[in-house]
């Protein structure tokens, strides 16, 4: 007579199970990392807005004091848009910078007030505004 053996294996439920544990502990994991992601892109944005609006800042810091309203000059008038040529390539999307005198032009001391705006990799429209004062003495 012969003798059967059991043969130890798991069954087909048990296996469904022990996956469904898996990818219950995996899945948040993987969302972790994908928003991770996603802050590490807006990040690099914001950082590259922020060193835009300071090189344009730097150059009206270079310009003499009488020069920075006259646009013949290399300065700006209220309101007028920047363009790439100033402070090199711009990097982000519909990246757009405005310069401005909230004050007036013809005063001292002179506010002056840049705003980026800029489309993001989600496709939302940012915008970053600075500020300084400069003044002739």
């Amino acid at each position: 007579m012969l003798r059967q053996q059991k043969l130890k294996a798991f069954t087909i439920a048990e296996l469904m199970i022990s996956t469904l544990i898996i990818l219950m502990a995996v899945l948040p994991l993987y969302q972790i990392f994908i928003s991770a992601l996603q802050l590490t892109a807006q990040s690099r944005e914001i950082g590259i807005a922020t060193n835009d609006l300071k090189d344009i800042f730097e150059y009206i810091k270079g310009l003499s004091f009488q020069n920075v309203t006259v646009p013949s000059s290399g300065g700006f008038s209220n309101g007028s848009m920047i363009n790439s040529s100033i402070i090199g390539e711009f990097l982000l999307e519909n990246e757009t910078i405005t310069i401005s005198f909230p004050n007036g032009t013809n005063v001292d001391p002179l506010v002056v007030s840049g705003e980026l705006t800029y489309t993001g990799k989600d496709q939302r429209v940012y915008t970053h505004r600075m500020t300084t004062i400069r003044t002739n003495y």
